[in-house]
């Protein structure tokens, strides 16, 4: 069984030891996700395993999946395709928010962490294969350490391994659902993402143990709380109530709580080409408008001036040519009383 699909991108992807816990752990896992749940999820054949690089297949699943889960057992750090893997994860956590899920099966966090125990003998004898490569060594080395910090589910916890797997799914389905919720409730806004990864250095990824607190200032209607609620969304399992999103319209207000100017984040109007995507979501409920009505959707655009709320509630009470026509001089009745106050 190479996966669950032979093409598409995954909601699921398994990463673990084979010899370890493929024909038993994992396997029922996978049972639950794909054939319970109807969770499309990716797990491996060794076939795909060959040469020293990740085989596009592997890369494809990994890169297209939302959440990763990273099986850790005791002979996984003797495994340099598990870590291949895990780097990979990783790296798609920091550019596109993957979702990952650790689950430390008869291993530690600590184990993990420090590469202590037998976890720590398999990967002591891994990297003597691989002295010529220090850097690849010092890789798994911190994605190990990363991973291991990250909110996950111990085996030693639960009473059988059903109940674990049983606890696994339900993370999954509620990762799965907030995922859907927060694609939904941005109500298409276009940029988020963008914004998204704009924020993250505040938010100090790698540092595990310190409270930080970022502030997000803006005029109103600017997306604030859409990108809080993105943040907590994407983030929320990474960080033990260590990290605190503000949101508000008057900057001086974070200043006097000792918000750091470097951790003070100003979200900005929507670029030209953005704020006419924005408005046409809801003006014509898709990307782009009729070519009868571009002349006075880009006049609303530009009234607008790059706010996401205006260009909403603007584009969803558009209805016919003549109330398009009825708004357009209001707007610009609107617009000669500022310039002339």
């Amino acid at each position: 069984m190479a996966s669950s699909s032979s093409s598409g991108n995954y909601e699921v992807f398994l990463n673990f030891r084979g010899k370890d816990t493929r024909k038993s752990f994992t396997c029922y896992l996978y049972d639950k996700l794909y054939e319970g749940k109807k969770i499309k999820t990716f797990i491996d054949d060794e076939e795909l395993r060959r040469g020293d690089e990740i085989s596009p297949a592997l890369l494809n699943a990994i890169q297209g999946s939302k959440i990763s889960v990273v099986i850790f057992s005791k002979d996984y750090a003797s495994s340099k395709w598990c870590l291949n893997e895990l780097v990979k994860i990783l790296e798609c956590k920091h550019t596109n928010g993957q979702i990952i899920i650790p689950v430390f099966y008869g291993v530690s966090p600590s184990d993990v962490r420090h590469q202590n125990g037998t976890f720590g003998d398999r990967f002591d004898e891994l990297k003597k294969q691989f002295e010529d490569k220090p850097e690849m060594v010092q890789n798994w080395r911190d994605a190990l350490t990363e991973t291991s910090h990250l909110a996950g589910h111990e085996s030693t916890k639960f009473r059988h391994d059903a109940e674990l797997v049983n606890k696994i799914v339900e993370d999954v389905l509620k990762k799965l659902e907030k995922i859907t919720v927060s694609t939904d409730s941005s109500n298409g806004l276009v940029g988020l993402n963008s914004r998204i990864e704009q924020i993250k250095p505040f938010l100090c990824m790698d540092l595990w143990d310190t409270v930080q607190i970022v502030g997000i200032w803006g005029m109103g209607g600017i997306g604030k709380t859409t990108l809080a609620e993105a943040i907590f969304d994407q983030f929320s399992g990474e960080f033990d109530g260590s990290r605190i999103v503000v949101t508000t319209r008057d900057k001086g207000v974070l200043e006097q709580f000792g918000v750091e100017e470097e951790n003070i984040y100003g979200v900005n109007g929507l670029k030209r080409d953005e704020a006419f995507e924005h408005f046409c979501n809801f003006a014509f409920k898709e990307k782009h408008c009729r070519e009868d009505f571009k002349r006075d959707s880009w006049k609303v655009v530009k009234y607008a001036d790059g706010n996401p709320l205006v260009l909403k509630v603007l584009g969803s009470s558009l209805k016919s040519k003549s109330h398009w026509e009825n708004v357009l001089i209001k707007l610009n009745h609107y617009k000669s009383e500022i310039e002339n106050s």
